[in-house]
């Protein structure tokens, strides 16, 4: 049945997210829908060549200020400054900042190394 369909997929995913795009644009620049879809992606996966691809997906994203402009606002979950302003407008009810600290998490203990550059590049950049 259509129900018993939605409830299998539903638990293969770990964030609701339907990408509407209703969080976008992201005063930080981080692809919010992407930055989800990429975690869901993640958790669903089994097959090696599929989680490489993700982590190849995640890799592409901007994983620092200087690497975004206004129009390719494409940024890593590392970006997010929790500043709340996607929460009220997501009609998933998604504390997104949240989400987004898991990605960074996950991410970090993939590319430990990689991901303690790009926090020096983003608290650089800041000075």
């Amino acid at each position: 049945t259509i129900e018993r369909l939605t409830e299998i997929f539903r638990s293969t995913i770990l964030v609701p997210c339907t990408a509407c795009h209703y969080c976008m644009p992201c005063p930080a620049g981080v692809n919010i829908p992407r930055n989800l879809a990429i975690f869901n992606n993640m958790y669903a996966e089994r097959s090696f060549i599929r989680r490489w691809q993700n982590k190849r997906s995640y890799r592409a994203l901007a994983g620092s200020e200087k690497k975004l402009t206004a129009e390719r606002t494409n940024g890593k979950a590392t970006l997010c400054t929790n500043c709340g302003a996607c929460i009220p407008k997501c009609p998933q009810s998604i504390h997104i900042p949240e989400e987004l600290s898991k990605i960074d998490v996950l991410f970090r203990r993939i590319w430990p190394e990689k991901a303690q550059a790009g926090k020096q590049n983003l608290s650089a950049s800041s000075i």
